[in-house]
């Protein structure tokens, strides 16, 4: 199984692991459950990055039933719930993924937990901020600082290994739905920076087309029409590698790039010309081009 999800073959994978969890439940030796819980963390992971949410969420519950993961408050529950929230974003299912996730920072016993699952989950809490301000979920009940989020992961700005990548897209993405742009130039320098130092090519090809996105937001002027234009084609290379799910939370696509690049065309204004144009359009047609226009492409939430 572990070979398969390496080379990315999660259909493969995901067939083994079924096997393997069939075979564990028909013998009786000691770690059994450890590793039933390995092959189930596993089996959900494949079932993420294949996109079948609901039938990820029919093994979640059949897991929940059988009380595998019996300690809570542990390292596996906590993945075990990271993953169902990551389930549920890919799954374009934000309001069950909000739901676990307050529920779960809400618990008491959530602040006494190492630094390392507190700070994956301030990320978490940084990407719902982002959906929410990108229209995908109503309002959250408690204010989002971004202050704060920068001050709780301490380890990961330090980091120097590009693990980095996901705090400095979230910073880019709250300060642009913010239509702060003195910060998103900051975060823009910084990002160009960080890719320049520490991104390798081929390991981190996601996030370089991404980057690519951003810059193209950045040399548009924050106007969608020539984003758009230039950004299109770094975003179709994206369809060339799904994105990883072996990686650790501080180096993941918690929001796939694919949502990203939609939120930044929900949300970037149109010149007053283009502007101008499509009120034309719409008096003589009745019919708004710039909807068709900006899902016309690509339609993934």
């Amino acid at each position: 199984m572990a070979r398969a999800m390496v080379v990315r073959d999660y259909e493969k994978a995901y067939h083994i692991g079924i096997s393997t969890l069939d075979q564990v439940d028909a013998i009786d030796v000691i770690g059994k459950k450890n590793g039933k819980i390995a092959i189930a963390l596993n089996l959900i992971c494949c079932l993420i990055a294949l996109r079948k949410s609901e039938e990820g969420f029919k093994y979640i519950d059949k897991f929940e039933e059988n009380n595998l993961i019996a300690k809570q408050n542990g390292w596996n529950w906590y993945k075990f719930k990271q993953l169902h929230i990551l389930l549920a974003i890919r799954g374009a299912e934000y309001v069950l993924a909000y739901n676990i996730y307050k529920e779960l920072v809400d618990r008491p016993a959530f602040k006494k937990q190492r630094s390392l699952i507190k700070e994956g989950f301030a990320l978490y809490g940084a990407y719902f901020h982002i959906i929410q301000s990108g229209g995908r979920l109503p309002k959250i009940d408690k204010p989002f600082r971004t202050q704060k989020f920068i001050n709780e992961v301490p380890t990961f700005s330090k980091d120097k290994r590009g693990h980095n990548v996901p705090v400095l897209v979230a910073q880019f993405m709250i300060s642009l739905l913010a239509q702060d742009f003195d910060r998103v130039i900051d975060r823009y320098e910084a990002l160009n920076k960080y890719a320049e130092r520490h991104l390798d090519k081929d390991k981190n090809y996601r996030a370089n087309l991404f980057f690519r996105i951003i810059r193209a937001a950045v040399r548009a002027n924050f106007v969608y029409a020539p984003f758009y234009a230039e950004a299109l084609p770094y975003r179709a290379r994206l369809d060339e590698i799904p994105p990883d799910v072996l990686d650790p939370t501080y180096d993941q696509e918690i929001v796939t790039y694919e949502t990203l690049f939609n939120i930044i065309c929900e949300n970037l204004p149109e010149s007053p010309h283009d502007y101008q144009e499509r009120m034309r359009i719409i008096a003589e047609t009745g019919s708004d081009p710039a909807l068709a226009y900006r899902t016309m492409e690509f339609t993934q939430n």
